[in-house]
């Protein structure tokens, strides 16, 4: 974990947003966290991924941050210290005047205490970010209050599912500190967005719906079981003098440990790829049902407007691949295309069965010996009416299939549709 934040902050050319400092305190501190989110930048599915700006407050009681703020700044100001590492601020730059407050843009808190707290799950802190933040020591009590601004692009588990209807848990992932140093990190205020006014979308595609502070407790060895059992290739070599840790180097197995995370719940805006997905797919697949309208005779007519739609169908789902989140698991869009798929070919199968059915008398007739033609000749007008009989009722049955078949898909296509789309 400390090589992590080493090469970070030298890659970044930053301290790390939560790098602590001081003197940890002799008993175990409570601390509040207050989640108060000021924009989600992006949200990239493809890549399970997304980017977001917090300001996180932490505030807890220390007796002694009074007497350490005092002396950090009192020894700036007279000049033995050098310089201010951590002033109180990032806004102000700080003066050596011995007639200023101890107001936070006047003082420093270089030896004020600060839990240190990794980012297990950040993927980039954006190199130039911004990062203000400030210190608060409450000179009338010994309340503690440090508010900074986390700029950073995070891994995030996502299901598609339920696509486009889906709705996205991100998770900030914060490291564990040991339960000797702090008691609990108890939640405090939320809110899903700040200094913004403006109302519209925040990020494109995507309603913020809550954020909230979800506190953990474990140990090293929990966390250990787990993830050695879930993912392990290979247990720990029992001769290894020091197996590589799970958790938080230097802390014993059975200690305890707390930490949290801030979970920000997303919902997909949905009526955008309702309108230039799906709908565009349900009228290319309703065009299909003229197939069964058309006369059964027609079968160059039915087949060319099947394979048409079908090769449409193909060409369609080509250009909205690039649209949708890649994932191994199906989701509501995909599964709908196979299904209008199955509709499209089954048109013609179809086509061709009632074609041979209209087509079987006349083909009959067209085969029958001259001989027996003569002979029916006596009775020509019975003759002729039986044969239109015939074919009246092959026509009649074509008629009934094609009514059947074109019932069967349309409820097929809405069944199915609406099946799929309330997963």
């Amino acid at each position: 974990a400390a090589l992590g934040r080493c090469q970070m902050t030298l890659l970044s050319g930053q301290r790390l947003p939560l790098q602590g400092q001081g003197t940890n305190p002799d008993e175990p501190v409570t601390i509040y966290v207050s989640a108060i989110n000021n924009r989600l930048v992006d949200v990239d599915d493809k890549n399970s991924r997304f980017e977001n700006l917090l300001f996180l407050q932490l505030s807890w009681r220390d007796a002694r941050a009074k007497r350490a703020m005092r002396d950090s700044t009192l020894a700036f100001r007279n000049g033995t210290l050098d310089k201010c590492n951590r002033p109180c601020t990032s806004s102000w730059d700080l003066a050596r005047d011995e007639s200023q407050t101890f107001a936070p843009q006047d003082s420093c808190c270089d030896n004020v205490w600060l839990p240190a707290l990794d980012m297990t799950n950040v993927f980039e802190l954006p190199t130039g970010r911004l990062q203000p933040y400030q210190i608060f020591v409450d000179e009338d009590s010994d309340a503690v209050a440090w508010m900074t601004a986390i700029h950073g692009k995070y891994f995030a588990e996502m299901s598609f599912r339920s696509f486009p209807f889906d709705s996205q848990k991100l998770v900030m992932q914060f490291g564990y500190l040991p339960k000797s140093i702090v008691s609990a990190f108890v939640p405090s205020s939320a809110t899903t967005r700040f200094l913004v006014r403006e109302e519209g979308e925040i990020v494109s595609g995507w309603d913020v719906e809550d954020i909230k502070v979800v506190p953990k407790n474990t140990t090293q060895e929990i966390e250990a079981s787990y993830f050695l059992s879930a993912f392990g290739t290979s247990p720990p070599n029992p001769d290894d003098p020091a197996p590589v840790p799970i958790v938080s180097a230097g802390v014993a197995s059975d200690a305890e440990l707390v930490s949290f995370d801030v979970e920000i719940r997303i919902v997909r805006m949905w009526k955008y790829y309702i309108l230039n997905m799906f709908l565009p797919l349900f009228l290319l697949v309703a065009l299909s049902f003229s197939c069964y309208l058309t006369p059964p005779e027609s079968l160059d007519v039915r087949v060319s407007l099947q394979v048409t739609l079908f090769l449409s169908l193909t060409a369609y789902r080509f250009i909205i691949t690039d649209a949708l989140p890649q994932s191994s698991q199906p989701n509501s869009l995909t599964n709908l295309i196979i299904v209008y798929y199955f509709c499209i070919s089954f048109g013609i199968p179809q086509s061709v069965v009632v074609y041979m059915l209209c087509d079987s008398s006349r083909a009959r007739d067209e085969m029958m010996p001259p001989a027996k033609r003569s002979t029916e000749g006596r009775g020509k007008v019975v003759s002729t009416a039986l044969k239109m009989s015939k074919r009246e009722h092959s026509g009649e049955l074509a008629a009934l299939i094609d009514l059947v078949s074109l019932a069967a898909v349309m409820l097929v296509v809405i069944i199915g549709s609406t099946c799929i789309m309330l997963g």
